[in-house]
């Protein structure tokens, strides 16, 4: 019986570890991405075929701030227990204070967005409750077509026409907004179109929201809707 067990653990698939990858603008020379001194040097080196549903890609914040001027393109999407997450270096278990400061990725102009997503794909700055994320000047903040099993939390977003702009979500998309700060909005803060959704399954809150036109929260049915903040900075006008 023993010798039988041992035989059906033996031959049981090795589970694969989910791995770590590292971008970092101040490398001399992109890398492979598997560590800070081999990281990629920019957004458009990373190889996403190499990154699967589960894994951590990091990117530095230089020891106090660092800047990306360009467009994070997610070029491939996570699975339903296993998203692709995209953090700061700040976030990491024990993070090196060389890679630790707030990530800024400015996406330059109003034409450009910050992050294009990708289906079960999650965008987290938190590090203890601050904020170590922030995207600028752009078109929009975060964004994509038909998404689904999107988490984007504790993001700063400012000089945008939306801090979120997500058309046609299918019925069954999945969708988490929350704890995140969304200033100089241009237009809605939160724009989501797309009906459908349960109980549970697409969620906006927790979040302070500035919109200087329309409306601070634009979504179609299906959303659970609480705990945010939203103030509109445009001044009334009257004739």
């Amino acid at each position: 019986l023993i010798f039988g067990i041992f035989f059906a653990v033996f031959l049981l698939p090795a589970v694969a570890s989910a791995a770590n990858w590292y971008v970092d603008n101040a490398v001399s020379t992109s890398g492979n991405g598997t560590s800070w001194a081999k990281a990629w040097k920019s957004f458009s080196n990373i190889v996403w075929s190499n990154i699967q549903p589960g894994d951590t890609v990091y990117i530095s914040g230089g020891s106090m701030n660092k800047t990306y001027t360009e467009t994070l393109i997610i070029g491939t999407g996570g699975s339903t227990r296993k998203p692709i997450y995209i953090r700061p270096g700040a976030t990491e278990q024990s993070p090196n204070s060389a890679h630790s400061g707030l990530v800024i990725i400015d996406a330059g102009n109003s034409l450009n967005n910050g992050i294009n997503l990708a289906n079960y794909v999650t965008i987290d700055g938190n590090v203890g409750g601050e904020r170590k994320l922030r995207l600028q000047n752009g078109r929009f903040g975060v964004t994509g077509t038909g998404l689904t099993g999107v988490t984007v939390r504790y993001i700063t977003f400012n000089g945008f026409g939306a801090a979120m702009a997500i058309s046609n979500m299918p019925a069954t998309g999945t969708l988490l907004f929350e704890y995140n700060h969304a200033e100089n909005i241009e237009g809605s803060a939160v724009a989501v179109g797309g009906i459908g959704g349960t109980l549970g399954s697409r969620i906006v809150r927790y979040n302070y929201l500035e919109a200087k036109r329309y409306d601070g929260i634009a979504v179609d049915s299906g959303f659970d809707i609480y705990g945010n903040y939203v103030k509109k900075t445009f001044p009334e006008t009257t004739t």
